[in-house]
């Protein structure tokens, strides 16, 4: 579950603007590209970076448990990469509780 979990993280740090958090584009460039930027003209701003992968992180746990409150919302093609996270959500989930019932009955 930790692998589907930082897999799509990942992937959604690579296209953060196909996530709409309140009508606002979350990032308009990969979060990768923005860190080395900060790093290079020496302006690290620690608070932006931890909002904008703090974002992505929640979305990716609120998304995988299938909660969606709908704060931030995908894009695009991204609705389907969504869809594949909640559907392995689910999955990996109820894999989990099976194989732990069995193991404790």
């Amino acid at each position: 579950m930790v692998v589907v979990i930082v897999s799509f993280f990942l992937l959604y740090c690579f296209f953060p603007n196909l996530l709409m958090c309140k009508d606002v584009q979350l990032s308009s460039k990969n979060l990768f590209i923005t860190v080395f930027e900060m790093l290079k003209n020496s302006n690290f701003d620690v608070n932006f970076l931890i909002s904008k992968f703090g974002n992505t992180l929640y979305f990716t746990i609120i998304t995988f448990t299938t909660v969606g409150y709908g704060d931030i919302i995908p894009l695009s093609w991204m609705k389907m990469v969504v869809g594949l996270e909640s559907f392995l959500g689910v999955f990996f989930t109820s894999s989990f509780v099976v194989s732990l019932s069995r193991r404790f009955m």
